[in-house]
């Protein structure tokens, strides 16, 4: 992922079909480090994300679709590929989401489905 600045915001519909949307927020992403695999997907008890990096350390987080944190991980050494055991998480989509451990940064995301 290129360094681009990328605004998100939530839209939250409520049973009766009323909507409220988040206040946007701001997202910077960095360069220096790409997320650019994440294998088996779909996958069952592993996945496997491997990424580019300029040296720096990653910490990363799965986070399921109504946006709770499941499962956090990082990698301190100099390997760009991470196994990360999946095993306990239910079916359904999740996102990978990589961050800097140096300066707290969003650096990259990507979707992966447990079946």
């Amino acid at each position: 992922m290129s360094e681009e600045n990328t605004y998100f915001r939530l839209k939250q519909t409520d049973y009766d079909g009323q909507f409220t949307y988040s206040k946007p927020v701001y997202v910077k992403c960095n360069e220096k480090i790409n997320l650019t695999a994440i294998y088996p997907n779909p996958a069952t008890d592993e996945i496997f994300v491997k990424y580019q990096s300029k040296n720096q350390e990653v910490v990363g987080y799965i986070i399921n679709v109504i946006g709770e944190r499941v499962k956090s991980f990082n990698n301190n050494s100099d390997n760009n590929l991470l196994n990360i055991s999946i095993a306990d998480l239910p079916k359904g989509l999740y996102h990978v989401i990589l961050m800097s451990t140096r300066t707290g940064e969003f650096i990259s995301s990507a979707k992966f489905i447990k079946k």
